[in-house]
């Protein structure tokens, strides 16, 4: 709180008080509930019934927020000026909202003095909220001084459909010298206009595994038809080197690629990782690999291939055993837990997994993806990918843009409110 408000409280009326303590009370509910959302939309667990009920709740803190009229910027003007992209979101958002010229005048103008990680927290709030009044200003930055506020402007405008961006600085960023600016920028591409393909090819192969991923996925969403055939080359001779190819051929890949997912699947080398590839796969012929995996002596897969038979049939097969796990503390022979970093983790339950697969197998026999128990071989209706926890219904929407069959754009699966 700053010393203006501060005095403010003081010397106002216990109802006006009441009133800010109100609005704070909203302001750092809408953060909190905020980043529970972002961490959703990545969920391999959580399914849109979660996100409904969760958005449902932002709305109504927005909603509370919007109630403070002219004394809202004065709330959450500390998050404006921090480094906390949630509570810079949950500072911003509302204020672009509220339908008060000066007090989205005052949000943009904290946009364009923000510097990272706040950063992220004006973009999710300036790409959900109106902002005609500064696309003038955000096509000014694309070009101006500031990489990070270029890169943010650009997926601004994208993200609301401005397709006039300009390829050429987007291209640019996506080869800067910073990784995190080529991490950013290639975020952004996923809502700008098709890059030139050796752009791409240089992306995909980035020694850094997210810049390599979101390279890849950026050419999903422009319907490149060569990046599969780009994807397999690079998982097969560097796999480790380039795990988030590895994952975006999992979510796009063909029955044609079985062979290799096995072989993924049995690579001990690779670590439990592996067992997310297999789930996000999805082809039934991956499920004896993971069977395998859940008899592990080892917690960590065992439990990763449990968490990938889940998400490939839907059955629950928890036991009652539990592990703990965390970082060792000593070395050699006398090396133990700590116990202050352990995780006590569920197991999965072998048995009932063959059991369950026993009996769902020839159901499932001449599908080529499944999941949640559900019939993914075909392109996914709508009602069919809200079924899915949320990271499977991202990577059928991506795989669907990729083939010509969802036509709709990366910004459709992040856009506040994804339910109505």
């Amino acid at each position: 709180m700053n010393h203006a408000d501060s005095t403010t409280t003081t010397t106002a009326s216990p109802r006006a008080r009441f009133a800010a303590g109100l609005l704070r009370e909203h302001y750092e509910e809408l953060e909190y509930l905020w980043g529970q959302r972002q961490s959703a939309l990545k969920s391999s667990v959580l399914t849109m019934r979660y996100l409904s009920a969760l958005e449902e709740r932002i709305e109504a803190h927005v909603q509370g927020l919007l109630t403070g009229g002219p004394q809202l910027p004065a709330i959450v003007d500390e998050g404006l000026t921090g480094d906390d992209p949630l509570f810079a979101f949950a500072a911003a958002y509302p204020l672009l909202r509220l339908g008060i010229d000066s007090a989205a005048q005052f949000a943009m103008n904290a946009f364009a003095e923000a510097k990272p990680p706040a950063l992220d927290g004006f973009c999710a709030a300036l790409g959900n909220a109106p902002i005609a009044p500064f696309v003038a200003r955000l096509r000014q930055m694309v070009d101006g001084t500031s990489e990070w506020h270029a890169v943010a402007a650009a997926e601004i405008l994208g993200f609301h459909r401005h397709g006039d961006v300009s390829v050429g600085y987007v291209e640019k960023f996506c080869r800067s010298d910073d990784p995190e600016i080529r991490k950013a920028a290639w975020h952004a591409a996923w809502h700008t206009r098709p890059l030139h393909v050796e752009v791409y090819e240089e992306g995909i192969t980035d020694s850094d595994e997210i810049v390599g991923w979101r390279a890849g996925v950026s050419a999903a969403w422009s319907r490149e038809k060569w990046l599969l055939g780009r994807l397999r080359e690079i998982c097969h001779h560097a796999p480790k080197e380039h795990w988030g190819v590895v994952m975006l051929l999992a979510a796009l890949g063909t029955p044609t690629d079985l062979e290799q997912f096995r072989a993924l699947g049995a690579n001990s080398d690779l670590g439990s990782q592996r067992f997310a590839a297999l789930a996000s796969f999805g082809h039934p012929g991956v499920v004896e690999c993971v069977l395998a995996g859940i008899e592990s002596d080892d917690p960590l897969t065992s439990v990763a291939a449990g968490g990938a038979f889940t998400r490939l049939t839907g059955a629950s097969i928890e036991s009652d055993k539990r592990a703990t796990v965390g970082s060792q503390k000593g070395n050699g022979n006398t090396s133990e837990i700590d116990e202050d970093s352990a995780d006590e983790l569920v197991l999965p339950d072998p048995a009932a997994a063959k059991g369950h697969w026993d009996k769902v197998k020839a159901q499932f026999s001449k599908s080529t993806r499944i999941c949640r128990g559900i019939d993914l071989s075909r392109c996914a209706s709508q009602p069919i990918m809200d079924q899915l926890d949320l990271k499977s219904r991202w990577e059928a929407a991506l795989r669907g843009a990729c083939e010509g069959s969802w036509t709709g754009v990366a910004a459709d699966l992040e856009r506040f409110p994804q339910t109505h």
